[in-house]
């Protein structure tokens, strides 16, 4: 599958597994996009990194991509589901755009759904109002957790690479533990309880956000 950024596969899963735990506050984004069928099959997926421009506006303007949109649209029979996993959840700009990408290819598209380690900047109003339009479209807006993580670590394997036969000796006897997501954690060099609880306190932040979605809705009825 394609690839984008210069980072190596674990630096680059390590950074999305890492943001927002301690002083960890990258300023930049990293995102995997995948698409798959409504079985679940993955057909495509890529990553990106934000530089001189937002990861999404990159993924959104990059030709591979909409390669892969334009042959689900020439099959009328298909639909997918769109994954994006991010480090960040979508700034206003970002947001309005992937708004928009959704509302013009909706036919397509089974399900959108985009999830994040850390909410971005939502004492910013705009970042805010950016997310309850993304909600109300019908975009599905999700925090991370232990399941997600793995559909993420098993969709592109090649963060293993970097790690000596051994320690991919172990990853697969690690997979077949109750504990899993804990010893994998330890792969990576991290603490698995602060993983959880960041993404726990995201979970939290985005049903406020959603919540005061709803609460204007109904004060407007």
């Amino acid at each position: 599958m394609a690839e984008g950024g210069q980072d190596s596969a674990f630096e680059f899963m390590k950074t999305l597994l890492e943001t927002g735990i301690d002083d960890c506050w990258p300023n930049f984004t990293n995102l995997i996009a995948d698409i798959k069928t409504k079985d679940g099959e993955v057909i495509w997926w890529k990553k990106y990194k934000s530089r001189n421009s937002h990861a999404e506006i990159q993924m959104l303007n990059d030709v591979e991509f909409k390669d892969e949109i334009g042959k689900v649209k020439d099959d009328k029979t298909k639909k997918v589901d769109i994954i994006l996993t991010l480090n960040y959840s979508p700034c206003s700009e970002c947001a309005d755009k992937l708004k928009k990408f959704y509302e013009d290819n909706k036919s397509l598209i089974q399900k959108f759904t985009i999830r994040f380690s850390r909410l971005y900047r939502i004492n910013v109003q705009e970042n805010k109002d950016g997310l309850k339009d993304l909600d109300r479209a019908g975009i599905t807006l999700e925090a991370m957790t232990p399941e997600s993580w793995f559909d993420v670590l098993m969709t592109d394997k090649s963060w293993l690479e970097s790690m000596s036969t051994d320690q991919k000796s172990s990853f697969e006897t690690i997979m077949k533990k109750k504990d899993k997501f804990d010893r994998v954690m330890k792969l990576f060099g991290l603490n698995h309880d602060r993983v959880k609880k960041r993404d726990a306190d995201t979970s939290e932040g985005l049903k406020k956000l959603i919540m005061e979605e709803v609460v204007e809705k109904t004060k407007s009825l």
